[in-house]
Parts: structure tokens; C-alpha cells; sequence
């Protein structure tokens, strides 16, 4: 449909003109929409278990595909299910799933979600990797502790337990209520 001519008298063009803030927020806000648009479908199929099966059937079908030259059956046939966990590490494939993920959402705002899903997972990846060495590197300190000396061990932890309960008691004590149901009290001030 052709368009009449702004003249003034019969067409009267208004114009909006949003400034720097409002072209952010409507950035964060046309991106906050589509990012649902996408992540809701995703997001629906991992909590649906026929969806987890049929993926699960299918990955088994083509994981002689996925892992080529791999004699994975050989490798994992006398495994236990823990070895098999620490062989896959899958929580080094969970860690780097959810750092692609994220790293995808962020650098999608400069127009690079595979750069930002490739960054996310290695970090991922260094995080769990991380984790494993902090977790492992503490218990080999306690483990020597307490082999040194079990008695001041265990007299270190039951200390330890008494002062976490202690400062948990402590602080029920201080919330609202916390004395008989009553919030007025007879202190003073303390208004902000």
C-alpha cells in the first residue's frame, strides 16, 4: 500500500528516539526473549526421560562412530563402574557442558556463541579438573594428619564440630523471633 507524503496537514510522522541506556535495555531485553526462546525446547528435553532414553539408544548405537579406532569394549570390559566413571570422567563432560553453555549465552552478545561455547568448556574443564586436585590435595593433608596422630586428630575435629555448632546456635539465636515468638525487644537503636 503506497504511503502518503509527511505534509504536515493531513500526515504527521512522530519519532522516537531512545537514548544510550534504553537502546542497552532494550538489547537485554530483545536477548533475554530470544535466549528463553531457545533454552525452554532445550531445556524441556532434559527433563524428559524419553527423550534422555532415546539419546542415551542413540549414543549407544554410534559410539563406535563417535570414538574412532577406540576398542572401547575391550577397555571397559572388566571395568568396575567407578573405574568406568574415572575412564569417561564424566564430570569433566558435565563441567565443560555447562561452561560451553555459558560461555555461549555471554559471548552471544558480541555475536560469537561458538567462540564463547569453546572457551566455556575448557574452562569448564579446568574448574572440575581444579576441583579434583583441591579435594584430592585435602584429603591427602588430613589422611597425613590424622595418621600422624589420631588422638589430636579426632580431638581437632570434635573441636572443630563444637565451634561450627556453637556459631550455628549463635546465629538462630539472633534472628527475629528466635526469643519466644517476640520481635520487640529491650534493647535500643540499632535503626538504620
Amino acid at each position: 500500500m503506497p504511503r502518503l507524503p509527511v505534509d504536515g496537514k493531513r500526515v504527521v510522522e512522530h519519532r522516537i528516539t531512545l537514548g544510550t541506556k534504553e537502546r542497552q535495555l532494550l538489547d537485554q531485553a530483545t536477548f533475554s526473549y530470544s535466549a528463553n526462546r531457545w533454552m525452554t525446547p532445550i531445556l524441556a528435553a532434559l527433563s524428559d526421560v524419553t527423550f534422555l532414553a532415546t539419546f542415551g539408544i542413540a549414543l549407544a548405537l554410534i559410539i563406535d562412530r563417535l570414538l574412532p579406532g577406540v576398542d572401547w569394549r575391550g577397555i571397559t570390559e572388566d571395568m568396575t563402574p567407578e573405574q568406568l566413571n574415572d575412564w569417561l570422567e564424566t564430570q569433566n563432560i558435565v563441567g565443560g557442558t555447562i561452561g560451553a553453555g555459558i560461555g555461549a549465552i555471554i559471548f552471544s552478545a558480541i555475536g560469537a556463541p561458538w567462540l564463547g561455547a569453546g572457551l566455556g568448556y575448557v574452562g569448564g574443564n579446568l574448574v572440575v579438573e581444579g576441583g579434583e586436585w583441591v579435594v584430592e590435595e585435602t584429603g591427602e593433608v588430613i589422611a597425613s594428619a590424622a595418621a600422624a596422630n589420631p588422638t589430636a586428630f579426632t580431638a581437632l575435629m570434635i573441636g572443630l564440630l563444637r565451634l561450627t555448632n556453637s556459631v550455628a546456635d549463635a546465629g538462630r539465636s539472633m534472628q527475629p523471633g528466635a526469643n519466644g515468638g517476640s520481635d520487640s525487644g529491650g534493647g535500643g537503636g540499632g535503626g538504620y
